[in-house]
């Protein structure tokens, strides 16, 4: 519920209800108010309520439709980080070892309790956690492309020290290598 209240903060905007009628929703400290039109109807929702409901729409697999679980999907497989996979996050203050145990737009949560850490879960925000993952993230991504042009340079008559090189081909937040091949010229 703490989570919430930070997260929407002090605003308001209007809102297109399901059954096609308009309105407008306040949110703030206390939590979240729904006005309908024309009757200027008031509904109000503290965040304790907000949280439990969002919960049994999760647990009943109605918060999010179809189209938002396939965006979804398609935002973690161009991650590569899911729930469920091991990690450590180097931050300013301390490093955090466990496993990912939620992926959020704003957040991501690492569960540390088997790593003999004192607390159980850990909500880091997103942009410090991939900042703080991104040294060995893309350490492991070179990594596997290694392993694939050892792969196929087994295959090959051409050594692969002299046939493939490592190239940065993005610079950046979240730099992009790919693997050259020179047999083909081509990555």
């Amino acid at each position: 519920a703490k989570a919430l209240a930070k997260e929407y903060g002090i605003g308001g905007h209007s809102h297109d209800y399901l059954d096609g009628s308009r309105g407008f929703v306040n949110h703030d400290w206390k939590g979240l108010e729904f006005v309908h039109y024309p009757d200027h109807q008031k509904i109000t929702l503290k965040w304790a309520q907000v949280e439990k409901y969002i919960d049994l729409m999760i647990q009943s697999d109605r918060y999010l439709t179809d189209e938002e679980k396939e965006q979804r999907a398609t935002r973690q497989e161009a991650s590569n980080y899911n729930v469920g996979d091991e990690v450590v996050v180097d931050l300013p203050t301390r490093t955090i070892e466990g496993t990912i145990g939620y992926v959020g737009e704003t957040d991501v949560r690492i569960d540390t309790s088997a790593h003999g850490q004192s607390w159980d879960n850990e909500v880091i925000n997103k942009q410090q956690f991939e900042q703080g993952l991104r040294q060995s993230a893309t350490a492991q991504r070179v990594d596997k492309m290694l392993a694939q042009a050892e792969a196929i340079a087994k295959e090959s008559e051409v050594p692969e020290y002299e046939r493939f090189s490592v190239r940065k081909v993005v610079d950046g937040k979240m730099p992009l290598f790919a693997i050259w091949d020179d047999l083909y010229d081509d990555y």
